[in-house]
């Protein structure tokens, strides 16, 4: 299987991964690792030493795929390490890292809360009982981080992959250059400052096309990353929807994403961004996206309290809807 580094994304199978020795320098001399350095650039201290796997020879390559190595001795002071490094990075991975697959969803909103505020939403609403209903259990892990989550396969049939990391990434600019990179993209989008049949452009969209601009590669082609476009604007459509719209009822996703409420929301939401921002935004997505639907969440919708308290309504939604793209559900 081909691994992706939740750092720098770079591909390579585990076999390749290197090893760190965890001794403190007392016992086992840190080193300047430079090539740690130039990819996290905030860090100035030494490293433990890194140790390569073993000569690459045709037989030491069958043997490290069928039984990879978890274990290595440092040759400096024989203790062992179970610590995993990526090749190009030396980026620390997670114990976890190999047992399952890793999903990058790169986040673009106006405040970091907004991010913050999703993936505690959406933990929450694993937690209460959607992990069990797609047939996974929200592992905790005390090394991650609040962006990441675990969902751990629970013994059923099918081939579908043990174990799926999910990690959001806040873009600034810089980022949104290698969209490709991404499994996902998922845009904040805000009608507030929307002038209502006026041509006006959402300002994540605007942040993500201004970023292809940029790059001559990109500039002419279709983004063919995923793209969600997520309103959390609930409330202010209670007057304009049918009290019988999906919005307004608790999702159903049993066994899997809730593809004939995804697209009936989406449809009305595309019609209603239309006369928020105009008709060009239409062709715009059309012209630039290759896969994109529309999602309206809220984090405080009165009417989920009796259904979910203290929790957000439909934020499990574009997530569910990209784990169907990618055949994870």
């Amino acid at each position: 299987m081909i691994h992706k580094c939740p750092n720098c994304f770079h591909r390579f199978k585990e076999e390749d991964a290197l090893f760190r020795c965890v001794s403190i320098p007392q016992i086992c001399p840190h080193q300047d690792d430079i090539i740690y350095k130039e990819f996290h650039k905030d860090h100035t201290g030494l490293q433990g030493r890194i140790l390569r796997s073993s000569p690459s020879t045709p037989l030491t390559k069958i043997k490290n795929y069928f039984r990879p190595i978890l274990e290595k001795f440092c040759e400096e002071c024989a203790t062992p390490t179970t610590q995993r490094l990526c090749p190009r990075c030396h980026h620390d991975l997670d114990p976890l890292f190999f047992q399952g697959q890793f999903i990058a969803i790169g986040f673009i909103c106006q405040r970091i809360q907004e991010l913050e505020a999703f993936v505690s939403y959406l933990k929450k609403a694993l937690e209460k009982g959607l992990a069990h209903d797609l047939g996974y259990v929200l592992r905790p892990q005390k090394s991650l981080t609040k962006f990441d989550l675990y969902l751990e396969k629970g013994t059923g049939k099918g081939n579908k992959l043990p174990l799926l990391h999910l990690k959001f990434y806040p873009l600034n600019p810089e980022k949104l250059k290698n969209t490709h990179v991404f499994d996902g993209l998922f845009l904040f989008c805000d009608k507030v400052n929307a002038v209502e049949g006026r041509s006006y452009v959402p300002d994540a969209v605007n942040t993500l096309l201004l970023s292809q601009e940029t790059d001559q590669s990109s500039a002419q082609t279709k983004i063919t990353t995923p793209v969600a476009l997520v309103y959390s604007c609930i409330e202010s459509l209670v007057s304009l929807l049918p009290e019988a719209h999906p919005l307004f009822h608790p999702p159903h996703h049993a066994g899997g994403y809730n593809q004939k409420d995804g697209v009936r929301i989406s449809s009305d939401m595309l019609a209603y961004t239309g006369y928020w921002f105009g008709p060009n935004i239409l062709e715009i997505l059309k012209k630039h996206f290759g896969r994109y639907r529309l999602f309206c969440q809220s984090f405080s919708y009165p009417e989920a309290q009796p259904f979910m308290p203290n929790s957000g309504w439909r934020v499990e939604d574009p997530v569910l809807w990209l784990l169907s793209l990618l055949k994870y559900i």
